[in-house]
């Protein structure tokens, strides 16, 4: 059986992450704390209303929150603050690799990365193109050391480069995926794993660098219904 852990704003839930044994939720447009006991604490707001999911991650001291319009931060130290840097584009998610928080520029090719160990600040200069199918990014996801950067035709691989002083991220070669992701929310890492949903409705696994269909009919055709 389910029993109520706690209740936070005027919902919907939108988001949740757990940095440092506590857990962080997006009700509504606003951004709570909530202690092992239930307790919500509310941290701010400002977040565009709906009801859609919401770009999350942590680096373990920060956190980061994209709405597609707009990005927020919180830290203990530093508290709730809406990100105001310039170069800091629209997105609709957030990642956390090798101390860089990575998104994607919403409704372009590009991706960009934030600076070292701050989510608030962004050079103009740390950007890139996802080239390997002429496409938008929809995603990008932190998955095994590597950021995975999603689009609708197709998926490809980054990988750390600390030899530069420019845009610290190259291309990986040859891992290349041809069958693309429905949306920015529909694909996920889990434990060791990454899954996602094609445009087509099919349901694939990554196994060794390569999408395996683990779909069922039924679920498919209930899908595409939706």
């Amino acid at each position: 059986g389910l029993v109520s852990f706690a209740t936070i704003g005027a919902g919907p839930i939108r988001a949740m992450i757990d940095m440092n044994d506590i857990l962080y939720a997006v009700s509504g447009s606003q951004v709570y704390s909530v202690s092992s006991a239930g307790v919500g604490t509310l941290l701010g707001g400002g977040i565009a209303p709906g009801s859609n999911v919401l770009g999350i991650a942590t680096s373990g001291s920060q956190i980061g929150i994209v709405d597609g319009t707009k990005g927020f931060s919180y830290s203990v130290a530093s508290g709730y603050a809406p990100i105001t840097d310039a170069d800091c584009e629209n997105s609709k998610t957030i990642a956390f690799l090798n101390s860089y928080f990575l998104r994607e520029k919403f409704g372009t090719n590009q991706w960009n990365s934030s600076d070292s160990d701050n989510v608030t600040a962004y050079d103009a200069l740390f950007f890139s193109n996802a080239e390997t199918n002429p496409d938008n990014v929809e995603a990008v996801l932190s998955h095994q050391q590597q950021a995975w950067l999603t689009g609708k035709k197709g998926i490809e691989t980054w990988q750390f480069n600390p030899n530069t002083a420019a845009f610290p991220w190259i291309r990986y070669p040859g891992a290349a995926i041809k069958t693309g992701v429905a949306g920015p929310f529909a694909a996920t890492v889990h434990k060791e794993d990454l899954f996602y949903v094609s445009p087509d409705w099919l349901f694939y696994r990554i196994e060794g660098g390569s999408p395996v269909c683990k779909s069922d009919p039924g679920v498919v055709t209930a899908w595409k219904a939706y």
